[in-house]
This record gives structure tokens, C-alpha cells and sequence, in this order.
């Protein structure tokens, strides 16, 4: 899926270029049958000639933690998997909570939460620095290990 996008995002770059070269010559074309003749969406190409950031440039919204916290997670499992631990979701989730916990300002709110598929997503989401420590393993395998079920769609 990522190669078909960065694919498909080259072809958006290229027709980018040929637009703004068609429109500075004295014979400009249109946007839509741009995107027609070479088989693009219109509104992805007309985000592109806005220069609007794409989907893998974008930041990343609905993050639970921040960047510190999210290194802070990386180097505690990194330390775990070097120790022979195995790191099923329920430990992922857990230690989350416990750094999300360490950065609250006011200990007087309650205890930060994660869901239950929180740890799912992540591992789904970060499956290179899973893939690493777990070989070729279906990271679906690897959380059904945990009792509570293998991945499912958000």
C-alpha cells in the first residue's frame, strides 16, 4: 500500500508540473480534464496545486501522547525486548498509561486511560519497530496471544 501511494503521489507531482507549465503558456488547461486525461482524482489535484501538505507529510492528529512521551514509550520496550520480555498489548497499554499518568499536570484529575485497542493500533501503527523484535509474525497472532483478540478496524 505505502509503494502505491508514493507512486500515485509521483504522478501528482508530475501533473502539478505540467499544469503550472500548460497555465503559464498561452495555451492554459483546465484543472478537471487535466486530471481526467491522466486518470487523477480532481480534488487531490487541486489540494496538490494548493500546496496542501499530503497525507505523509501531514502531522499526525488525535495522538494521545506527545513526541517526548512517545520516545519515552519506545525506549521502555526497547529495554523490555532487550531483557527477553515479550510485549503483548496489554503491557504496550499499560506502560502508556503509566507515562500519559507521569506527564499529567494536576494529580487531582483522574488517571489517564487508553482503550483496550489503543495498543492494537499502536503496534499496527509502528509495525517496523514490531516487525524488528517479532520477525515476519502477523501482529494479529501476537495480540490474540493476550486473550483479548487480534486486531480490528477502528
Amino acid at each position: 500500500m505505502p509503494l502505491q501511494y508514493h507512486t500515485d503521489e509521483l504522478k501528482y507531482n508530475d501533473a502539478v508540473r505540467l499544469y503550472r507549465e500548460k497555465h503559464a503558456s498561452d495555451n492554459p488547461i483546465s484543472m478537471q480534464k487535466l486530471a481526467s486525461d491522466l486518470g487523477l482524482t480532481y480534488s487531490r489535484l487541486r489540494r496538490r496545486l494548493l500546496g496542501l501538505p499530503t497525507r505523509s507529510t501531514r502531522t499526525r492528529v488525535n495522538l494521545r501522547l506527545n513526541k517526548a512521551q512517545y520516545e519515552a514509550l519506545f525506549r521502555h520496550l526497547d529495554l523490555l525486548d532487550r531483557a527477553g520480555k515479550p510485549l503483548p498489548p496489554r503491557l504496550v497499554r499499560s506502560i502508556a498509561e503509566d507515562i500519559l499518568q507521569r506527564g499529567q499536570s494536576d494529580p487531582s484529575q483522574p488517571r489517564p486511560r487508553l482503550s483496550k485497542m489503543w495498543a492494537y493500533r499502536f503496534m499496527q501503527h509502528n509495525q517496523e519497530f514490531f516487525k524488528d523484535k517479532y520477525g515476519d509474525r502477523d501482529m494479529e497472532d501476537q495480540g490474540s496471544a493476550d486473550g483479548v483478540g487480534g486486531r480490528r478496524d477502528e
